[in-house]
């Protein structure tokens, strides 16, 4: 258990990083995070519990016609980007409970994204 002086060195080394080092910052600051210890709640879905699928459709797509079309993306080595919570060449599977939330993290109108 970190004392609060460390938690605050902690986040002073962590702010210390210039954005501009690109992907030598973000890997250490990745691998120090990776050295903390988060509680976290344990949440175990009852059999039958519905989890919803959202997913932007793209090309014109009118219909997803395969489970692979709504699944987490295969093709590590074309993600080149980082997401919400991947980086580059990590596939991620974003579901949800709840329908709205599953609607509301697609709708274009909601994300301000228009392009999609």
């Amino acid at each position: 258990m970190m004392t609060i002086r460390e938690i605050e060195d902690f986040i002073d080394m962590l702010e210390s990083f210039n954005r501009s080092e690109g992907y030598f910052a973000y890997s250490f600051i990745k691998n120090a995070l990776a050295q903390l210890e988060f509680p976290i709640a344990k949440c175990t879905l009852q059999p039958g519990h519905k989890l919803i699928r959202g997913r932007v459709h793209t090309n014109n797509e009118d219909f997803f016609h395969k489970i692979s079309d709504i699944s987490y993306r295969k093709d590590l080595f074309l993600i080149k980007d980082f997401g919400r919570a991947n980086e580059p060449c990590q596939s991620m599977f974003y579901c949800s409970d709840n329908p709205k939330t599953a609607f509301i993290e697609t709708c274009t109108i909601t994300r301000e994204e228009l392009d999609k």
